[in-house]
């Protein structure tokens, strides 16, 4: 609110956070796409894209968007890319570097002496990286940087699925829906996700997949209606 306070005062536009940003956006968004009919409680189970809401990476989500705003020094956000740099830089290393398993190292269906890359290895539950430097393997990191990476690595899969789902819901987002928009003549929708939208008005159909209950045969069938309107 004192952001865009400012902004307002200054006729910039307003600041607005993305649902695959903070959690402050997925309250908002809810509260304004949803609504509620009791005390608003913001569970992580909320976001959608809780993987990428990570308390570690919070750090380097938002230092962009407050250096732009000016809220943190030239000096902060150089720092933050430092660290953001080391991160890549450590996960490009364990992608290159093939090791032999010392035999001080365990983990099931490996056996010591089998060749591996450092990143495939962490990537094992049982294995993490304070395990990888206490054998000298990887070099000592700040905090941060390894907390990070190894999240990243692990969950590799997961983040890069979460990504291509942000990105279909942001085409959704270019997809205006006129306010006077007639849903109860669209075939296909539920009487109850007919009222819901009917209630809502979203805005675009990228608003109108958050609504509660709301299925992707629901969303094709508010296309194919925009479509044929």
């Amino acid at each position: 609110a004192g952001i865009n306070a400012a902004l307002a005062v200054r006729g910039q536009d307003p600041f607005v956070l993305d649902r695959s940003e903070a959690y402050i956006a997925v309250m908002i968004d809810d509260l304004t796409t949803r609504g509620t009919s009791e005390p608003y409680r913001l569970f992580t189970s909320r976001a959608e894209y809780r993987l990428l809401l990570r308390e570690t990476n919070a750090l380097f989500r938002l230092s962009s968007r407050a250096f732009d705003l000016g809220l943190i020094t030239r000096a902060r956000h150089e720092q933050v890319q430092e660290l953001s740099s080391r991160i890549e830089e450590l996960r490009g290393m364990m992608t290159r570097t093939t090791v032999v398993i010392p035999a001080g190292l365990t983990a099931e269906k490996i056996d010591p002496g089998e060749k591996i890359s450092l990143e495939r290895l962490l990537k094992r539950p049982e294995i993490h990286l304070d395990d990888l430097q206490r054998l000298n393997l990887v070099p000592p990191l700040p905090r941060l940087v390894g907390i990070e990476a190894e999240t990243a690595i692990k969950y590799a899969g997961y983040i890069e699925r979460q990504l291509k789902e942000i990105g279909r819901l942001k085409n959704l987002e270019h997809i205006r829906i006129p306010d006077d928009f007639d849903y109860t003549a669209l075939p296909g929708l539920s009487n109850e996700l007919k009222d819901r939208l009917t209630s809502v008005r979203p805005s675009t159909l990228g608003q109108a997949m958050l609504i509660e209950g709301m299925t992707p045969s629901g969303i094709q069938a508010v296309k194919l209606g925009l479509q044929s309107s």
